[in-house]
């Protein structure tokens, strides 16, 4: 067949080729709601279009004691209602209207502060329940992401124990939820256990859960940052080579303190507001980012409906909403010359 000239580079334009994979040349730019207690209406998403964003992601929650490993979620009971069914369908519904894109992205909470990513059921307890409870909840929101026009679901968030002890339930689990879903894939992993992921081949993307440390230097300068990211980009492009797939940022986010770029993860409600250092730390992922084949794009955490109402839960943590760094966000997201 004869291609025109033209044809060719409406191709290009259109897409970047990775291996077997193509991604879009625009990268994923999207918020993960926190999810709203009360009913919100169509300005939460206007106030993410303003930024740029193109994509949303909602977190349904679960929780588990470690003490019996039952995974629960209440989805028509005591939940937020951005956790509901009633408010996911209604976030979706409103999104769509405005002609953006979501993932649905489940997370387990663990009880007593538990980290997910390091916990295995108790030998007396054993996995039955624990797996048995979990795929109940993966499926029912996978087939609720089928109902309702989601462009991308998440199988999991940082369960890298349980992924790496118990590699057939996952592949099992993964074909269910292709059967329900019936669309895309990725799973979100910490930033320390994505390099070790064993169905990467089975997800439209590597998801990756970003808090990488860069640098302990105190107030460390934007060139300080970005040196401090080359090496989890190298190795990020590496993985990309190896498993045939774009990196997908489901997570990234900082602390709105000094120290935000040495422990992402962490977060110390006494400390005080630095702007400059969270805006800093926005501005050297970019830069270390921005244009790689690799890169699928990123979701900001965390992202509040009602940001003047949700202030007392923000305090100086991950948001960038009515900082400085949000700034930086809108000007990446709007493209490099647009006005903040």
């Amino acid at each position: 067949m004869y291609l025109t000239r033209s044809f060719l580079k409406l191709v290009c334009c259109a897409f970047v080729v990775i291996g077997t994979w193509r991604i879009q040349a625009q990268p994923i730019e999207g918020v993960c709601f926190s999810a709203p207690a009360e009913e919100v209406g169509d300005a939460s998403m206007a106030q993410v279009q303003a930024i740029g964003a193109d994509w949303i992601c909602l977190m349904p929650y679960a929780f588990a004691r470690t003490e019996d490993g039952l995974v629960r979620f209440d989805p028509d009971g005591h939940q937020y209602w951005g956790e509901r069914p009633v408010g996911i369908r209604a976030m979706v519904r409103m999104a769509k209207a405005r002609g953006m894109k979501v993932m649905l992205k489940p997370h387990l909470w663990l009880g007593h502060g538990g980290f997910t990513g390091t916990y295995v059921p108790d030998s007396a307890i054993g996995w039955e329940g624990y797996e048995r409870s979990y795929r109940d909840y993966i499926l029912y929101f996978a087939t609720l992401a089928r109902e309702t026009g989601v462009d991308l679901f998440c199988i999991g968030t940082e369960m890298q124990a349980f992924v790496q002890a118990r590699p057939a339930y996952w592949n099992k689990l993964i074909d269910k939820v292709s059967d329900a879903y019936q669309g895309p894939l990725t799973y979100a992993a910490n930033w320390d256990e994505v390099q070790d992921v064993p169905f990467w081949s089975r997800m439209r993307f590597i998801g990756v859960d970003g808090y990488f440390p860069i640098t302990a230097e105190p107030a460390p300068s934007l060139s300080a940052l970005e040196a401090g990211w080359r090496p989890h980009a190298e190795a990020l492009a590496q993985l990309s080579a190896r498993v045939d797939r774009p990196v997908l940022f489901t997570e990234i986010g900082y602390c709105c303190t000094s120290a935000c770029a040495a422990r992402p993860w962490s977060e110390d409600p006494e400390a005080p507001l630095d702007e400059a250092a969270q805006s800093r730390a926005w501005q050297a992922f970019f830069n270390a980012q921005r244009d790689k084949p690799w890169y699928a794009g990123c979701f900001v955490w965390k992202w509040f409906a009602a940001p003047d109402l949700d202030e007392e839960r923000r305090g100086n943590g991950f948001s960038p909403q009515g900082r400085a760094a949000m700034d930086v966000v809108r000007k990446e997201f709007k493209g490099r010359n647009a006005a903040p």
